[in-house]
C-alpha cells in the first residue's frame, strides 16, 4: 500500500515539476520509441492509451505500462 501511495503522490506532482525545468516524455517499447516527445507524463500516457499500450488498473482507477512498455523521460541540457 506505502508504495501505490508513493507512485500515486509522484503520478500527481511530476506534470508540474516537467513543465518547470522542461523535462520531456515518450513511449518507448523494447527501447524502440514508438511516439513523439511530449511535454507532459499524461501527453505521453494518452498516446500510449490510443497505441492500446496501457493497461487499466480498476482497483487503483488508474492506467499503467506494462513490461515492455515504459516512459522514457528527457530530463534535457542541464550544463550553464
Amino acid at each position: 500500500m506505502g508504495v501505490a501511495l508513493h507512485q500515486r503522490a509522484f503520478a500527481t506532482a511530476l506534470p508540474a515539476l516537467a513543465a518547470i525545468v522542461g523535462v520531456r516524455f515518450r513511449v518507448v517499447v523494447l527501447g524502440s520509441p514508438k511516439t513523439a516527445w511530449r511535454s507532459s507524463s499524461d501527453e505521453a500516457m494518452a498516446d500510449a492509451i490510443d497505441m492500446g499500450l496501457a493497461s487499466w488498473d480498476a482497483s487503483m482507477r488508474a492506467h499503467y505500462l506494462a513490461v515492455p512498455v515504459e516512459m522514457e523521460i528527457d530530463l534535457g541540457d542541464r550544463r550553464s
